[in-house]
């Protein structure tokens, strides 16, 4: 990957992981991992969208944006899932 490439996937994960850690809690920890999971989400877009449609591979902002906000939601419902799980 080019460093320009790098740089845009570390911006959409960071912005999009930020926004998900402030809607959804308060705890700078969880901001920091929802952080985390922001940037994994759209290494993990972009990879899989140039893996299925090698046409599409450039559009960073896009495969990233989706890469990132399906993997904050999926952490989401699995967090979510536990805590119900520990209530009961």
């Amino acid at each position: 990957m080019l460093m320009l490439q790098w740089t845009w996937i570390l911006i959409i994960g960071i912005c999009i992981g930020l926004f998900a850690g402030v809607i959804a809690s308060k705890s700078n920890l969880y901001i920091v991992i929802s952080t985390l999971i922001g940037i994994t989400g759209a290494l993990l877009g972009e990879a899989l969208l140039k893996f299925l449609d090698p046409n599409f591979a450039g559009q960073l902002v896009v495969s990233g944006t989706i890469g990132s906000i399906i993997l904050v939601l999926i952490v989401s419902l699995v967090k979510k899932t536990c805590n119900i799980r520990r209530e009961h």
